[in-house]
């Protein structure tokens, strides 16, 4: 097996990416499906999905498998690109995007690696963003030079910026009043540092866009509800990591070799049979506490206890942000 290049670690210093957004096949430029959506994505839609927890060698297996007879150099180059995606990139990271004579973008990763397998499949592979430039992007010929040489230098898809362009965004994405050495653990710390705010601002967007997206399916094998990804990873940061039935007899805390969760994110009613797609209405569930709300023949009273603590936690973690309006 060929070793994958230019790997990043996975420790725990401030990380800061340069993804590149633009189909050389079309042409075009992907960045303005990110803005709009909320999301950062990288393509090769010939390579199946590449798992959150995948490590370099599998990662390098799934593209070398996806591209039999490829060269070498390129299956490194996806592989990579694949890999950092999918396992190292994390919540709270900042993404910037750049091309010559285009406005430069600046966000923070919002949540895990996620496949969207009934979307455009340039666009599956996914990281929601809250991009904060949306309004006033940034501009090359206003950024250091150093920072700007080094966002111009190479065309890798993603890589991981120095120490000095990391600064110059981690600071640019600090919240007001305070600054990048503030933060420990560099841009996770911007958005985990208060939470129940960033869960009161998703559940406002969601709110504000349900009738979007409610009642609507879309064409795949068979016709499928909408989900929005957002609510799932507004349920994902409400649960801190644990299971959220009361009762629930496994083991709630357990986690990956990643140190993700065992969780699964569930409707509490069925999304296909009008159920809601909004983090009140949903929860986050160990996989057996899951079976026994599907398949259990205590799964109707389970479901009743299961609404009452989703909305119970939903009012809580609205009044925990600061000034967020009750919902």
């Amino acid at each position: 097996m060929a070793p994958l290049a230019h790997e990043t670690t996975t420790d725990s210093a401030c990380r800061c990416w340069l993804i590149r957004g633009y189909d050389g096949d079309r042409n075009e430029s992907l960045v303005p499906y990110w803005l709009e959506g909320g999301f950062c994505s990288v393509s090769w839609w010939e390579v199946p999905e590449v798992p959150t927890d995948a490590s370099r060698a599998e990662a390098w297996e799934i593209v070398a498998t996806a591209m039999p007879g490829g060269p070498q150099g390129r299956i490194a180059h996806v592989a990579g690109a694949l890999y950092r995606f999918a396992s190292v990139m994390d919540t709270g990271d900042v993404v910037v995007t750049a091309k010559q004579g285009q406005p430069v973008h600046v966000g923070i990763v919002e949540g895990p690696h996620y496949y969207d397998a009934e979307g455009e499949k340039r666009l599956a592979r996914r990281h929601n963003v809250s991009w904060l430039t949306v309004k006033a992007p940034l501009t090359l010929d206003a950024l250091p030079q150093g920072v700007c040489e080094q966002l111009m230098a190479g065309q890798a898809t993603l890589s991981r910026l120095d120490k000095e362009a990391a600064e110059y965004f981690i600071a640019f994405c600090a919240p007001e009043g305070q600054s990048s050495s503030s933060f420990p653990t560099g841009g996770r710390a911007v958005l985990a540092a208060d939470p129940a705010s960033r869960y009161a601002r998703l559940c406002a967007e969601l709110a504000a866009r349900e009738h979007d997206t409610h009642g609507v399916r879309v064409a795949h094998t068979v016709t499928a509800p909408v989900r929005r990804a957002r609510a799932r990873d507004a349920v994902l940061t409400r649960c801190e990591g644990a299971c959220e039935n009361p009762g629930c007899e496994g083991a709630p805390r357990d986690v990956k070799d990643s140190g993700r969760p065992i969780l699964e994110v569930d409707h509490i009613h069925d999304i296909a049979k009008g159920g809601r797609d909004a983090p009140e209405q949903m929860i986050a569930l160990c996989p057996n506490c899951h079976a026994v709300k599907t398949y259990g023949t205590t799964r109707e009273a389970l479901r009743d206890r299961l609404l009452g603590v989703a909305q119970a936690a939903h009012a809580t973690w609205l009044s925990r942000a600061p000034g967020a309006a009750q919902h």
